[in-house]
């Protein structure tokens, strides 16, 4: 790992401001209604979290004169995840929260159904996550798109294929995808395991993967050992092809690392390949580089366009079940085009995003052609 990714990290961490476990967005305006977010601003998945907390606090800054969003920290841990929430619930009174990954979520989902609140979960990959209640609903890519459209373009290029998963839910999901779509087309992976979040070894996980001789290697995770990795296999088996997790849409990250991103392939959104960049997405472009001084990705756009759909719908004079109602049909009733990255929701609450197929070339995002 490189001195430019440490910094960077170092830096994302720093600025997430957090005080007593939690950092708040307050509008100009007196405000009734409190819109919750619990989101992982420390821990393993803090990168995340503080990419998904930058486009929710632009989101309602634009949009929310009248709605206060109450950020809490989960600390990327699903005990700490359900104390925030029930601390959103009780003391915020808030009965619209967003929660962020998919170990946090199942903590919170018993106490959410039983409360009715809506839940909108984001940076989770949970098979049929808004099936679990009426008032769920998941504003991510599943892993039915994320892996399922990378395990197809691996089959049309790949025969000897690897996956190496990390070790919580979402990494589960991800591979289990992945691999039921290669058995459907007469493939097995030569190699399937997983990493874990905590600091390990990566050159010792690394050689296992090599050790199978793969043509390409499907990667979905992150926290410490995510890059290492990624970097261990290149430099032990450059010819190995990486598919990579969506984390790697950030332009700072990708600068960070160097080396270690070129030709790593994963899904992104035509935005992030500089493909299709409306009026909308170059002022928030402009407004995010100048609030942060750097290039969003896509857990950023996503975040943003979420906020702005909340934001916009939850009127400030109406109770709790009002703004339930009013949050739940404009996020299924939203055109595709409103957002910076077109998405439908389905009638049970779950969203495919347009996504493309990319590959990390010169430091730069371009569509994949291979």
């Amino acid at each position: 790992m490189n001195n430019a990714y440490k910094r960077t990290i170092a830096t994302l961490l720093i600025s997430a401001v957090v005080i007593s476990g939690w950092v708040i967005y307050k509008s100009r305006h007196q405000e009734s209604v409190t819109i919750g977010a619990v989101i992982p601003l420390t821990g393993p998945g803090s990168f995340v979290g503080e990419l998904i907390n930058r486009g929710l606090q632009l989101g309602f800054a634009d949009t929310a004169p009248s709605v206060r969003l109450n950020i809490q920290d989960s600390g990327s841990n699903p005990t700490k995840g359900l104390s925030a929430y029930r601390h959103l619930r009780d003391m915020q009174q808030s009965t619209v929260n967003i929660v962020a990954l998919s170990s946090v979520i199942n903590a919170v989902l018993p106490s959410a159904l039983e409360e009715q609140t809506l839940l909108i979960g984001t940076a989770t990959v949970l098979p049929d996550l808004p099936k679990k209640g009426p008032n769920v609903i998941r504003y991510f890519p599943s892993a039915n798109q994320l892996a399922g459209q990378l395990a197809d373009y691996a089959i049309q290029n790949y025969r000897r294929i690897a996956v190496l998963y990390v070790e919580d839910e979402y990494g589960k999901q991800s591979e289990q995808v992945f691999t039921s779509r290669l058995a459907a087309n007469g493939l097995t992976p030569v190699f399937r395991g997983g990493f874990p979040l905590a600091q390990a070894e990566a050159r010792d996980i690394a050689a296992r993967v090599v050790g199978s001789t793969p043509d390409v290697v499907f990667i979905p995770g992150y926290g410490p050992n995510y890059l290492p990795l990624i970097e261990a296999i290149k430099s032990t088996a450059p010819g190995i092809a990486i598919f990579a997790d969506i984390q790697l849409t950030v332009p700072e990250y990708i600068k960070s690392v160097g080396e270690v991103a070129e030709g790593v392939v994963l899904l992104a959104s035509r935005l992030d390949c500089g493909i299709a960049v409306t009026k909308e997405a170059e002022a928030f472009l402009k407004q995010y580089e100048a609030a942060y001084g750097i290039r969003p990705g896509l857990h950023a756009f996503i975040s943003y366009d979420l906020a702005r759909i909340v934001a916009k719908s939850a009127d400030a004079d109406a109770d709790g079940k009002e703004v339930i109602k009013a949050v739940t049909e404009s996020l299924l009733n939203q055109s595709p085009s409103e957002a910076l990255v077109p998405v439908r929701i389905d009638a049970d609450g779950d969203a495919s995003f347009d996504l493309i197929v990319c590959r990390i070339e010169g430091g730069k995002l371009v569509p994949a052609t291979r």
